[in-house]
Protein backbone atom coordinates (compact mmCIF):
# COMPACT_ATOMS: atom_id res chain seq x y z
CA UNK A 1 0.00 0.00 0.00
CA UNK A 2 1.42 3.41 -0.96
CA UNK A 3 2.39 5.95 1.67
CA UNK A 4 1.40 9.50 0.74
CA UNK A 5 1.45 12.96 2.32
CA UNK A 6 -1.74 15.02 2.50
CA UNK A 7 -1.28 18.62 3.63
CA UNK A 8 1.88 17.59 5.46
CA UNK A 9 0.36 14.56 7.21
CA UNK A 10 1.69 11.11 6.31
CA UNK A 11 -0.84 8.36 5.73
CA UNK A 12 -1.12 4.97 4.02
CA UNK A 13 -3.84 4.29 1.46
CA UNK A 14 -4.96 1.12 -0.35
CA UNK A 15 -3.58 0.31 -3.78
CA UNK A 16 -5.54 2.03 -6.54
CA UNK A 17 -6.84 4.75 -4.20
CA UNK A 18 -7.79 7.95 -6.06
CA UNK A 19 -8.12 11.61 -5.10
CA UNK A 20 -11.91 11.22 -4.91
CA UNK A 21 -11.46 8.23 -2.59
CA UNK A 22 -9.14 10.27 -0.39
CA UNK A 23 -11.29 13.43 -0.45
CA UNK A 24 -14.91 12.31 -0.98
CA UNK A 25 -16.40 15.63 0.21
CA UNK A 26 -14.14 17.99 -1.72
CA UNK A 27 -15.51 20.70 -4.00
CA UNK A 28 -15.00 19.29 -7.48
CA UNK A 29 -14.41 22.81 -8.84
CA UNK A 30 -11.38 23.32 -6.60
CA UNK A 31 -7.93 22.29 -7.77
CA UNK A 32 -5.76 19.90 -5.81
CA UNK A 33 -1.97 20.15 -5.85
CA UNK A 34 -0.05 16.97 -6.70
CA UNK A 35 3.70 16.64 -6.19
CA UNK A 36 5.37 13.43 -7.24
CA UNK A 37 8.71 12.36 -5.69
CA UNK A 38 11.90 13.86 -7.09
CA UNK A 39 13.79 11.56 -9.45
CA UNK A 40 17.56 11.76 -9.92
CA UNK A 41 19.11 10.74 -13.22
CA UNK A 42 22.80 9.99 -13.71
CA UNK A 43 24.61 10.16 -17.03
CA UNK A 44 28.19 10.16 -18.19
CA UNK A 45 29.34 13.14 -20.25
CA UNK A 46 32.06 13.53 -22.89
CA UNK A 47 34.24 15.19 -20.27
CA UNK A 48 37.06 13.79 -18.14
CA UNK A 49 38.63 15.27 -15.02
CA UNK A 50 42.41 14.90 -15.06
CA UNK A 51 44.00 15.36 -11.65
CA UNK A 52 47.68 16.28 -11.77
CA UNK A 53 50.23 17.30 -9.18
CA UNK A 54 49.96 20.83 -10.62
CA UNK A 55 46.15 20.99 -10.36
CA UNK A 56 43.05 19.80 -12.17
CA UNK A 57 42.25 19.93 -15.88
CA UNK A 58 38.93 19.12 -17.56
CA UNK A 59 38.97 17.87 -21.14
CA UNK A 60 36.18 17.14 -23.60
CA UNK A 61 36.76 14.07 -25.73
CA UNK A 62 36.63 14.14 -29.52
CA UNK A 63 33.97 11.75 -30.92
CA UNK A 64 35.23 8.75 -32.87
CA UNK A 65 38.70 8.71 -31.32
CA UNK A 66 38.12 6.05 -28.67
CA UNK A 67 39.26 8.61 -26.11
CA UNK A 68 37.11 7.13 -23.36
CA UNK A 69 38.87 3.77 -23.61
CA UNK A 70 42.27 5.44 -23.76
CA UNK A 71 41.75 7.72 -20.76
CA UNK A 72 39.76 5.42 -18.47
CA UNK A 73 41.87 3.81 -15.81
CA UNK A 74 45.08 5.74 -16.40
CA UNK A 75 46.61 6.56 -13.00
CA UNK A 76 50.04 7.47 -11.72
CA UNK A 77 51.39 8.39 -15.17
CA UNK A 78 54.73 10.13 -14.86
CA UNK A 79 56.12 13.01 -16.82
CA UNK A 80 57.61 12.32 -20.26
CA UNK A 81 59.27 14.95 -22.44
CA UNK A 82 58.54 18.64 -21.98
CA UNK A 83 59.32 21.81 -23.90
CA UNK A 84 57.69 25.19 -24.54
CA UNK A 85 55.09 23.61 -26.81
CA UNK A 86 54.02 20.39 -25.09
CA UNK A 87 53.89 18.46 -21.83
CA UNK A 88 53.71 14.68 -22.21
CA UNK A 89 52.92 11.87 -19.77
CA UNK A 90 53.69 8.18 -20.14
CA UNK A 91 54.61 5.69 -21.27
CA UNK A 92 51.62 3.35 -21.28
CA UNK A 93 50.57 0.66 -23.78
CA UNK A 94 48.13 1.51 -26.56
CA UNK A 95 47.16 0.17 -29.97
CA UNK A 96 47.43 2.24 -33.15
CA UNK A 97 49.61 2.63 -36.24
CA UNK A 98 51.93 5.68 -36.05
CA UNK A 99 51.69 7.95 -39.08
CA UNK A 100 55.36 9.09 -39.08
CA UNK A 101 54.21 12.50 -40.37
CA UNK A 102 53.96 15.93 -38.75
CA UNK A 103 50.51 17.31 -37.89
CA UNK A 104 49.17 20.64 -36.74
CA UNK A 105 48.15 20.82 -33.08
CA UNK A 106 46.24 23.71 -31.51
CA UNK A 107 46.69 25.10 -28.03
CA UNK A 108 44.62 23.03 -25.60
CA UNK A 109 44.67 19.84 -27.68
CA UNK A 110 45.25 16.57 -25.84
CA UNK A 111 46.97 14.30 -28.35
CA UNK A 112 48.01 10.66 -28.42
CA UNK A 113 51.59 9.94 -29.44
CA UNK A 114 54.35 7.43 -28.86
CA UNK A 115 58.09 7.20 -28.41
CA UNK A 116 60.18 5.63 -31.18
CA UNK A 117 57.00 4.93 -33.18
CA UNK A 118 56.23 2.16 -30.68
CA UNK A 119 52.56 2.23 -29.50
CA UNK A 120 53.50 0.12 -26.47
CA UNK A 121 55.26 3.30 -25.28
CA UNK A 122 52.38 5.73 -25.81
CA UNK A 123 52.12 9.20 -24.29
CA UNK A 124 49.35 11.71 -23.60
CA UNK A 125 50.50 15.07 -24.94
CA UNK A 126 49.13 18.41 -23.71
CA UNK A 127 49.66 21.06 -26.38
CA UNK A 128 50.57 24.33 -24.68
CA UNK A 129 50.97 26.21 -27.96
CA UNK A 130 49.74 25.85 -31.52
CA UNK A 131 52.46 24.08 -33.51
CA UNK A 132 53.25 21.43 -36.13
CA UNK A 133 55.23 18.34 -35.14
CA UNK A 134 55.54 14.58 -35.45
CA UNK A 135 54.65 13.20 -32.03
CA UNK A 136 54.31 9.63 -33.27
CA UNK A 137 50.54 9.86 -33.34
CA UNK A 138 48.08 7.92 -35.49
CA UNK A 139 47.28 9.07 -39.03
CA UNK A 140 43.70 9.87 -37.97
CA UNK A 141 42.17 10.89 -34.66
CA UNK A 142 45.49 11.89 -33.15
CA UNK A 143 43.80 14.60 -31.06
CA UNK A 144 41.64 12.66 -28.60
CA UNK A 145 40.37 15.56 -26.45
CA UNK A 146 40.55 19.30 -25.87
CA UNK A 147 41.10 21.21 -22.64
CA UNK A 148 37.97 23.15 -21.65
CA UNK A 149 39.00 24.08 -18.12
CA UNK A 150 42.40 24.44 -16.49
CA UNK A 151 44.50 26.01 -19.24
CA UNK A 152 46.62 27.68 -16.57
CA UNK A 153 47.27 24.32 -14.92
CA UNK A 154 48.28 22.89 -18.31
CA UNK A 155 50.75 25.74 -18.77
CA UNK A 156 52.36 24.96 -15.40
CA UNK A 157 52.93 21.25 -16.09
CA UNK A 158 56.63 20.45 -15.82
CA UNK A 159 59.22 17.69 -15.57
CA UNK A 160 58.41 16.82 -11.95
CA UNK A 161 54.63 16.54 -12.39
CA UNK A 162 52.53 13.42 -12.88
CA UNK A 163 48.93 12.48 -13.66
CA UNK A 164 47.33 11.29 -10.42
CA UNK A 165 44.06 10.05 -11.92
CA UNK A 166 41.67 10.45 -14.84
CA UNK A 167 37.95 10.17 -14.09
CA UNK A 168 34.83 10.59 -16.25
CA UNK A 169 32.65 13.57 -15.34
CA UNK A 170 29.19 12.41 -14.26
CA UNK A 171 26.14 14.62 -14.73
CA UNK A 172 23.31 14.44 -12.19
CA UNK A 173 19.88 15.94 -12.84
CA UNK A 174 16.87 16.22 -10.55
CA UNK A 175 13.36 16.32 -11.94
CA UNK A 176 10.02 16.72 -10.20
CA UNK A 177 6.40 16.67 -11.33
CA UNK A 178 4.26 19.27 -9.57
CA UNK A 179 0.87 20.28 -10.94
CA UNK A 180 -2.71 21.08 -10.05
CA UNK A 181 -5.76 19.16 -11.17
CA UNK A 182 -9.51 18.89 -10.69
CA UNK A 183 -9.48 15.28 -11.92
CA UNK A 184 -10.52 13.12 -8.98
CA UNK A 185 -9.66 9.89 -10.79
CA UNK A 186 -5.89 10.41 -10.42
CA UNK A 187 -4.45 7.34 -8.70
CA UNK A 188 -2.31 8.05 -5.64
CA UNK A 189 1.28 6.83 -5.86
CA UNK A 190 4.03 6.04 -3.36
CA UNK A 191 5.59 9.20 -1.94
CA UNK A 192 3.06 11.55 -3.58
CA UNK A 193 2.21 14.83 -1.83
CA UNK A 194 -1.38 16.06 -2.05
CA UNK A 195 -2.11 19.71 -1.22
CA UNK A 196 -5.75 20.68 -0.69
CA UNK A 197 -5.32 24.25 0.59
CA UNK A 198 -2.83 27.04 1.25
CA UNK A 199 -2.46 28.81 4.57
CA UNK A 200 -1.15 32.36 4.77
CA UNK A 201 -0.13 34.45 7.77
CA UNK A 202 -1.56 37.97 7.78
CA UNK A 203 0.99 40.74 8.26
CA UNK A 204 0.73 42.32 11.71
CA UNK A 205 -0.95 39.36 13.42
CA UNK A 206 0.82 38.47 16.65
CA UNK A 207 -0.02 35.98 19.42
CA UNK A 208 -1.38 38.64 21.78
CA UNK A 209 -2.08 41.67 19.60
CA UNK A 210 -2.29 43.19 16.12
CA UNK A 211 0.01 45.73 14.49
CA UNK A 212 -2.24 48.25 12.69
CA UNK A 213 0.52 49.39 10.29
CA UNK A 214 -0.93 47.25 7.46
CA UNK A 215 -4.52 47.00 8.68
CA UNK A 216 -6.18 48.33 5.50
CA UNK A 217 -4.15 46.10 3.19
CA UNK A 218 -4.90 43.03 5.30
CA UNK A 219 -8.59 43.98 5.37
CA UNK A 220 -8.65 44.13 1.55
CA UNK A 221 -6.90 40.76 1.35
CA UNK A 222 -9.42 39.16 3.71
CA UNK A 223 -12.24 40.63 1.66
CA UNK A 224 -10.79 39.11 -1.51
CA UNK A 225 -10.50 35.71 0.20
CA UNK A 226 -13.74 35.84 2.22
CA UNK A 227 -15.11 32.77 0.41
CA UNK A 228 -11.84 30.88 1.06
CA UNK A 229 -11.23 30.68 -2.66
CA UNK A 230 -8.32 31.97 -4.72
CA UNK A 231 -9.30 32.23 -8.37
CA UNK A 232 -6.28 32.25 -10.66
CA UNK A 233 -7.10 34.93 -13.23
CA UNK A 234 -3.52 35.18 -14.47
CA UNK A 235 -0.54 32.86 -14.20
CA UNK A 236 2.97 34.09 -14.93
CA UNK A 237 6.40 32.55 -14.50
CA UNK A 238 6.90 34.32 -11.16
CA UNK A 239 3.40 34.79 -9.72
CA UNK A 240 -0.29 33.94 -9.86
CA UNK A 241 -2.92 36.67 -9.64
CA UNK A 242 -6.52 36.99 -8.48
CA UNK A 243 -8.46 39.97 -9.90
CA UNK A 244 -11.62 39.70 -7.79
CA UNK A 245 -10.94 43.16 -6.30
CA UNK A 246 -9.19 44.65 -9.33
CA UNK A 247 -9.84 48.38 -9.47
CA UNK A 248 -10.12 48.71 -5.69
CA UNK A 249 -7.94 51.35 -4.05
CA UNK A 250 -5.34 49.92 -1.68
CA UNK A 251 -2.99 52.22 0.26
CA UNK A 252 0.75 51.63 0.16
CA UNK A 253 1.23 50.93 3.86
CA UNK A 254 4.45 48.94 3.83
CA UNK A 255 6.53 47.88 0.84
CA UNK A 256 8.90 44.93 1.26
CA UNK A 257 10.64 42.48 -1.05
CA UNK A 258 8.56 40.26 -3.30
CA UNK A 259 9.88 36.92 -2.11
CA UNK A 260 8.68 33.45 -2.99
CA UNK A 261 5.55 32.70 -0.95
CA UNK A 262 4.74 36.38 -0.32
CA UNK A 263 1.13 37.56 -0.77
CA UNK A 264 0.79 41.18 -1.93
CA UNK A 265 -1.86 43.55 -3.30
CA UNK A 266 -1.11 46.01 -6.06
CA UNK A 267 -1.56 49.66 -5.12
CA UNK A 268 -1.39 51.36 -8.52
CA UNK A 269 -1.99 50.78 -12.21
CA UNK A 270 -4.86 49.05 -13.94
CA UNK A 271 -4.45 45.97 -11.73
CA UNK A 272 -4.56 47.86 -8.43
CA UNK A 273 -6.42 45.81 -5.86
CA UNK A 274 -5.39 42.51 -7.46
CA UNK A 275 -3.98 39.85 -5.17
CA UNK A 276 -0.57 38.38 -6.05
CA UNK A 277 0.97 35.11 -4.84
CA UNK A 278 4.68 35.12 -5.72
CA UNK A 279 6.29 31.86 -6.80
CA UNK A 280 9.78 33.34 -7.29
CA UNK A 281 11.87 36.04 -5.64
CA UNK A 282 11.64 39.43 -7.38
CA UNK A 283 13.08 42.88 -6.62
CA UNK A 284 11.11 45.26 -4.44
CA UNK A 285 8.37 47.31 -6.13
CA UNK A 286 6.70 50.46 -4.78
CA UNK A 287 3.49 49.40 -6.53
CA UNK A 288 2.96 46.60 -3.99
CA UNK A 289 2.38 47.12 -0.24
CA UNK A 290 3.82 44.99 2.54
Amino acid sequence: MPTIHIDGTTTTVPDGFTIDDLLPDRNKNHSVGIIRPVTISRAETKEFLIKTTAGEVVVETVPGTGAGEILTGLTGIRSGWHDLQVASFGPFPSSFVPSRKPFRYDRGDLALGCGGYDPSRSFLIFCKKTHSADHGGPAENGVVARVISGMGVMDRLGDMDSLISIEPVISFAESSDARTTTDGSVVLEEGMHVVTHIRIHAEGKMPDRYDPATAVSVDRMLLALKDQEFVVDKKMSNHIRCDILAGTDVPCEECSGRKEGTVLMRTSGKNRGSLYFYTQDLPRSLAHPW
